[in-house]
């Protein structure tokens, strides 16, 4: 299948860092209920290992965290909530039946808090499936840490169980609950940020990026070039223009943190009959990742050279939102772009 994307006119999605805070604790022995606060999921109290009575669950997410394989029982409804707050509701029926097209739409719908989930650990997380839960069926292995969540688009607290579906998730487990307590250390000297190299956004419907299967090829904008058009991205938040010249990369404007603007080009007419297939996704071509030492940052202004390799290596990250969403191969087909997906959701050709 190959696929025309439209011409790009998206700004880089970007959210400020949040971290949890809460009380400190001795591993994952909690001797009293610890709460923490987060802008995205709401209050989390992770209850104390006391607790007697686990409900009924209902519902069950499977996501990776850091490769590995993460439990999340509900005992609400997680995928209705969100389809209801986001006027999908007409789509909850076909997409009970669909654990992994489900996926794909709630960790869409959940983007805000993931980015911001994931910048808080450094961890990147991916959703592999939801749907009802059915009887135990044992692959849980470890401890089942009970939380209860206030989130925005639960009516009241629900109570979720956590628990790995790998005997190696203890670990990840515990980074994952534990709260970071206490005033932040001082920045040591060599204190840097990541500075991405990207393509500018392309947008293209929902359904489309569904669709994707590796070995698949995307025609990019005819107009695109990754010698003359190129964006660096500091920390996900500031952004800047960068060009090819002479064998290096060298910045051409100034560094700034881009305004958050609508995209009406995909937005269907309000007499057009919506569907989730419509919502658009921004897709950017990840070219290169660097760490840079503040100091080194503090200095970048237009004309700048930047340590980044070739324009044209030999895989790309494929972004979705600004979240990592496949790996693909450069292509060249007379003057224009494209990319031939390789890896999608961790499945390669």
């Amino acid at each position: 299948m190959t696929m025309q994307l439209r011409t790009p006119n998206a700004k880089p999605y970007a959210l400020p860092v949040t971290r949890l805070k809460g009380a400190a604790r001795s591993g994952l022995h909690v001797a009293a209920d610890v709460s923490l606060s987060h802008p995205g999921f709401g209050e989390i109290t992770v209850l104390a290992k006391a607790v007697q009575h686990v409900p009924d669950m209902v519902e069950e997410l499977i996501f990776t965290l850091n490769g590995t394989a993460i439990s999340l029982r509900c005992e609400q409804s997680l995928l209705t909530p969100l389809l209801q707050n986001a006027g999908l509701a007409a789509e909850t029926s076909a997409l009970e039946v669909d654990p992994q097209l489900a996926a794909l739409v709630l960790e869409h719908l959940l983007t805000p808090a993931l980015t911001e989930f994931e910048a808080a650990w450094s961890a990147e997380l991916a959703v592999l499936s939801v749907g009802p839960l059915n009887a135990d069926d044992g692959s849980s292995s470890g401890q089942v840490h009970l939380l209860r969540v206030s989130a925005p688009f639960w009516p009241a607290p629900v109570t979720i169980s956590l628990s790995a579906r790998q005997s190696s998730g203890d670990g990840v487990l515990h980074r994952l609950l534990e709260p970071l307590a206490g005033p932040p250390a001082a920045p040591p000297m060599h204190l840097a940020a990541l500075v991405t190299l990207a393509s500018p956004g392309f947008l293209v419907p929902f359904s489309d990026v569904a669709a994707l299967h590796p070995g698949d090829a995307l025609l990019l904008d005819s107009r695109w070039s990754p010698q003359t058009d190129a964006r660096i991205s500091i920390a996900g938040t500031y952004s800047a223009s960068a060009v090819w010249r002479g064998n290096r990369f060298s910045l051409i404007s100034a560094i700034q943190r881009p305004p958050v603007k609508d995209t009406p080009a995909m937005i269907p007419q309000a007499d057009s009959e919506f569907t989730i297939n419509d919502i658009p996704v921004t897709i950017t071509l990840e070219l290169d990742r660097i760490e840079l030492p503040f100091s080194a940052i503090a200095t970048l202004k237009p004309g700048s050279v930047l340590p980044f390799g070739t324009p044209m290596p030999e895989t790309v990250r494929v972004m979705a939102n600004g979240r990592h969403f496949a790996t693909a191969s450069l292509l060249q087909i007379d003057n224009q772009f494209g990319i031939r997906i390789t890896a999608l959701n961790g499945k390669p050709v």
